[in-house]
């Protein structure tokens, strides 16, 4: 990021980050407009989480895990991939929303989160569907729901947050395409344009299938303002949360 900040604004030096990026860089409480610290060029993929549980906790669906949760307030761990994190501010919200009090465990990456959700250390996570696919398989962890607002074209047999005892609550970890500060717009919206053709072939489609994510090509100007009210949702997250970003 501090590079992509350094560079010439002529669209030879771009940067692929994630929500947990861009909310390192637009803080907790100042007001923040994307495009007045970077050029927002493309989305390229929004993927949901899973929300997963050790099977010890013996729930069957959201509503079971909140109604616990409530009984043992505190007393669950949940792992994620750093403070600040997609996975991080996703389990903060649900928390905020159900009215429950979750101990954050947060990890170098997701698979040591996983490692430890597997051996009960933690009791839930909220991961990558690719990260816990294995282990949901194997019947080490148990997948509960997606978080996003629809159920995922992708993994249609489990439901969402929403639907399945939390309504109203979505969440999302997107990636996308920037560039430094005052880059032309017609060179911001060539890129954006081959972006769009590079990630919605046929092989980058499947790609991302793996990865439980679709291509999601955005106008420039639509990503800013995607990014925007996404940065405004998470900040209020972390004050209500009082979260430290990292």
């Amino acid at each position: 990021m501090q590079q992509l900040l350094r560079s010439a604004a002529d669209g030879h030096t771009l940067m692929v980050t994630s929500t947990g990026g861009i909310m390192g860089l637009a803080g907790a409480h100042d007001a923040f407009k994307v495009d007045a610290a970077l050029t927002p060029v493309t989305l390229l993929a929004a993927p949901a989480y899973v929300v997963a549980v050790h099977p010890s906790l013996g729930v069957k669906d959201v509503a079971g895990l909140i109604t616990l949760a409530k009984q043992r307030p505190g007393a669950f761990g949940f792992g994620s991939s750093g403070t600040g994190a997609a996975s991080h501010l996703a389990a903060e919200l649900f928390a905020s929303m159900a009215g429950i009090e979750m101990l954050h465990v947060p990890y170098r990456g997701t698979g040591p989160a996983l490692n430890d959700l597997i051996g009960g250390r933690i009791q839930l996570m909220f991961a990558p569907p690719q990260t816990v696919a294995a282990a949901v398989a194997s019947g080490q962890v148990q997948s509960l729901a997606m978080t996003a607002e629809r159920r995922s074209a992708l993994l249609p047999g489990i439901p969402t947050v929403n639907e399945s005892g939390l309504p109203g609550y979505s969440a999302i970890g997107w990636f996308g395409l920037f560039g430094p500060r005052g880059m032309p717009t017609a060179v911001t919206a060539k890129i954006a344009t081959e972006a769009a053709q590079g990630i919605t072939t046929d092989t980058t489609r499947q790609r991302l299938a793996a990865l439980a994510a679709e291509p999601e090509p955005t106008a420039p100007d639509a990503f800013a303002r995607f990014i925007d009210a996404d940065i405004t949702k998470w900040q209020q997250v972390v004050r209500e949360r009082g979260i430290t970003l990292e």
